[in-house]
């Protein structure tokens, strides 16, 4: 990858070591000039993304290439923070002390705060490996051109980061150097690098501020989310509960029906017993009462009826129907 490779040719190594098979693969670039978007597909790329990444787009391509089978939709857990206007534009205030556009970053993920938060997270979870990894590149970097190469390639990628959650100056700071650095301008990176790590700490310590102040609404998210579990649960139990009660209510009516030889009705109540049956068995023994109540035959209806399979019936019997048993 990236420096010793570009997109393109890493692509093409790709479809080398996949043996033909097709996968989908979308180019992800900078590059918005004329025509480029034909020339990825003219490569074999299968689409194309322009960066900066709009999270709305990468999830309809996403959705587009991936193969139906593997993807499960679902609402995201938090989505509904309690967030006021007010609240919001206060947090974007405040952010400006570090230099951190909050619109900027909610802009590329279509507005959602939650998703922001997440990246947050990241930022700050990787933010000393990654400065470790950069300030031993730059250590290293007046041996050769490859080295070079390998620190622009962090920067760059350190760049993206910094877009991604607003912070614009980390951000130009981390172009400029990203430029110097293709220049192979040594004498630059050397006196801007302390520069960036003191942009990238300020950018850490606005993420911390935002974590901190954005705790309360993901609590009482988790909270509100618990409690609709809690009420999902409760009328998945109360339909349970209903439809054992009308199993049971439907039982007794087949019973009543073929003791009195009612063969029509008998017929309309089995047929709404199998559509609540699930137990195969049972299925297979409710037909047999069918075709002996069809047959005016009431005895072997009634017998079939109150056999072994239903003894113990209604409450015993409702999770052998239901597959727990």
């Amino acid at each position: 990858m990236m420096p010793e490779m570009d997109g393109i040719e890493t692509f093409h190594r790709l479809k080398k070591e996949v043996n033909g098979q097709s996968v989908p693969v979308i180019a992800l670039t900078a590059d918005v000039s004329t025509g480029i978007h034909q020339h990825f597909l003219s490569e074999g790329f299968s689409d194309y993304l322009s960066k900066p990444v709009m999270w709305e787009k990468l999830e309809e391509l996403l959705l587009q290439w991936l193969p139906a089978a593997l993807v499960s939709m679902k609402n995201g857990a938090g989505e509904d923070w309690n967030i006021t206007e007010k609240q919001l534009l206060d947090l974007k205030q405040k952010l400006k002390k570090w230099d951190i556009e909050l619109s900027e970053g909610l802009h590329l993920l279509g507005g959602s705060i939650v998703q922001y938060r997440k990246l947050s997270e990241l930022f700050v979870e990787y933010y000393e490996p990654n400065r470790k990894q950069l300030e031993e590149s730059f250590e290293t970097t007046r041996k050769t051109q490859q080295e070079i190469k390998i620190l622009t390639g962090q920067i760059h990628t350190l760049k993206s980061n910094a877009r991604a959650i607003g912070a614009m100056s980390l951000y130009e700071l981390a172009a400029s150097l990203e430029i110097r650095g293709k220049m192979q301008d040594e004498s630059y990176i050397e006196k801007a690098i302390p520069l960036l790590f003191f942009e990238w700490e300020r950018a850490l310590d606005g993420m911390f501020f935002f974590l901190e102040n954005t705790k309360k609404f993901v609590l009482e998210s988790e909270k509100k989310e618990k409690e609709n579990g809690k009420q999902k649960v409760y009328a998945e139990l109360t339909e349970e509960v209903n439809q054992e009660k009308l199993y049971e209510e439907t039982y007794d009516r087949i019973l009543e029906a073929i003791g009195k030889y009612q063969g029509k009705y008998a017929e309309e109540q089995l047929e709404k017993l199998l559509s609540l049956e699930k137990n195969p068995k049972k299925k297979k023994i409710l037909g047999q009462v069918q075709k002996s109540v069809q047959n005016l035959e009431f005895e072997q209806a009634e017998s079939l009826m109150k056999g072994t399979y239903w003894t113990n019936k209604v409450t015993t019997e409702w999770e052998d129907r239901n597959g727990q048993k």
